[in-house]
């Protein structure tokens, strides 16, 4: 009935090897392994096919061009976010933390110490609200009182036990009736105070602190709580620079044509449905009016890139009715996404030099340009 643990070991050491020998992307194996911290770390195949995951490359991306230090967002849903992330990234916010430890296990990044939070033991849920109770009867109806010494003859008490004269605005001590003005130098008003219970009228110097777990009503003391570390990171030292693309030359290439850049851009479709592309591009006249928008995104694949990526650009575009597409393919794409490129009107540039992609990136623009420029010109002539 039950597998030992050799033939669960070969077991996954076959469907490695399968998923391994597929030709094509491996895209799927990796998402499925860079989103689970909780699987192993099997092989070397995998550690270099984490630097062709689009979330990886965005990721690093940002800490290249925009980020020293990934902190984490205390969030009563998630524990904690990791918002740039998000922001970059079509990740969701359970997914991210898992994505961020898988990438300090292959020492992309390194995890650092941040904050340490409670959840409850029961359900682990981090929305646990304080509860300051009463130390005889654990009633929550307790208030807080200062304390005030008479120093002459040496009466401690609380606030209310002195009387107050509200004609002179005198205090008198309730020991000796001695009356003395609020701010004499002989009283000594304590505002840490003690805690009086409004039911059984139990007076102490600390409350019975207890946590109440909002998401199945748990009550309990400090002691029942469990502790969880949040992280931070940074980008490690050991990364391999030569398997990532960086987005910052291309951006720079279009800045230079006098491109106004959002990176990572966002556009609202006619469907009201939000696209995330890796650049939004917009051009403007004189007056600060859009003459024309394009949009690029950088797809990577430690195989080839398949079709799959420029199907949902086309259909982004499609919603969007951007004037025009690029989509830079890291290091070769399929056949079919180069006829279906063209089928789509997007441009395809395919490589892995920065320097040539940059290159290309700047003629597709230019051209782009002069299209533009022809049309707005033939439709000028025609008015």
């Amino acid at each position: 009935m039950f597998k030992t643990k050799t033939e669960h070991t070969n077991e996954s050491h076959t469907e490695i090897e399968r998923r391994v020998e597929r030709k094509g992307s491996l895209e799927p194996y990796y998402i499925a392994n860079a989103t689970n911290p909780s699987q192993q770390i099997l092989s070397e195949e995998e550690e270099r096919g984490l630097y062709s995951l689009r979330p990886v490359q965005q990721i690093i991306n940002t800490f290249i061009n925009d980020l020293d230090e990934l902190k984490p967002v205390f969030d009563l849903q998630y524990r904690c976010r990791y918002p740039e992330v998000e922001h970059v990234t079509d990740l969701k916010p359970n997914e991210v933390p898992g994505m961020l430890e898988r990438l300090s296990l292959y020492r992309i990044l390194e995890s650092h110490f941040y904050e340490r939070i409670i959840i409850c033991q029961r359900c682990s849920s981090a929305n646990l609200a304080p509860k300051y109770l009463c130390t005889r009867c654990k009633s929550a109806n307790i208030s807080k009182h200062e304390t005030i010494e008479h120093i002459s003859c040496g009466y401690v008490a609380m606030e209310d036990e002195f009387t107050l004269n509200n004609e002179n605005n005198h205090i008198t001590c309730p020991r000796c009736n001695v009356s003395l003005r609020p701010n004499s130098t002989d009283l000594n008003i304590n505002d840490e105070g003690w805690f009086l219970c409004d039911d059984c009228s139990k007076r102490s110097r600390e409350p019975v602190i207890m946590y109440a777990c909002r998401q199945c009503n748990r009550m309990m003391y400090v002691g029942d709580v469990s502790f969880v570390n949040l992280q931070s990171y940074t980008l490690s030292k050991a990364i391999d620079m030569n398997s990532i693309v960086l987005i910052e030359p291309l951006r720079d290439a279009l800045v230079k044509l006098n491109y106004q850049i959002e990176s990572p851009g966002v556009i609202v479709g006619q469907s009201k449905t939000q696209y995330k592309f890796d650049i939004v591009a917009h051009k403007k006249d004189n007056n600060g009016n859009n003459i024309s928008t394009l949009v690029l995104d950088v797809v990577y694949s430690n195989v080839i890139v398949t079709e799959s990526h420029l199907n949902k650009l086309f259909c982004a575009i499609f919603d969007t009715k951007v004037d025009h597409s690029v989509m830079v393919a890291v290091p070769e794409v399929t056949d079919t996404s180069r006829r279906l490129a063209e089928q789509y009107g997007i441009t395809l540039i395919v490589g892995n030099d920065i320097r040539d992609i940059s290159e290309k990136l700047k003629t597709v623009a230019i051209n782009n340009d002069k299209n533009t420029n022809n049309k707005n010109n033939n439709k000028n002539m025609q008015q």
